[in-house]
């Protein structure tokens, strides 16, 4: 079975307090914690087998040691072919009241 390099597109990080970054990678139900020691790396490489289902999320931490919730995940199957990238999240934009109280 063959080996694939997968070169994965790091979003930027959500606020100048984070000082360290996890990619964890699950393939095939094992996962692996990739630390990142830039946070502000633009792409990090992963090395996987040939039909692998991979997932993978970032978590973040700020200078107090605080875990963010996990990212967004990407999900895709290791072949020849790059899937097409994940969409962000959506965003809240507002929450309004539609009903009147009595």
């Amino acid at each position: 079975m063959s080996e694939y390099l997968c070169k994965l597109g790091m979003p930027t990080i959500s606020s100048g307090n984070i000082v360290k970054r996890e990619l964890h990678v699950n393939e095939n139900g094992m996962e692996q914690v990739h630390e990142l020691y830039d946070v502000y790396a633009m792409e990090y490489d992963i090395t996987v087998q040939e039909g692998s289902h991979i997932i993978a999320f970032l978590v973040d931490f700020n200078g107090a040691g605080v875990r963010s919730a996990d990212g967004a995940t990407l999900e895709f199957n290791v072949f020849d072919v790059a899937p097409p990238m994940a969409p962000d999240a959506p965003t809240l934009i507002s929450i309004e009241r539609i009903d009147n109280p009595i």
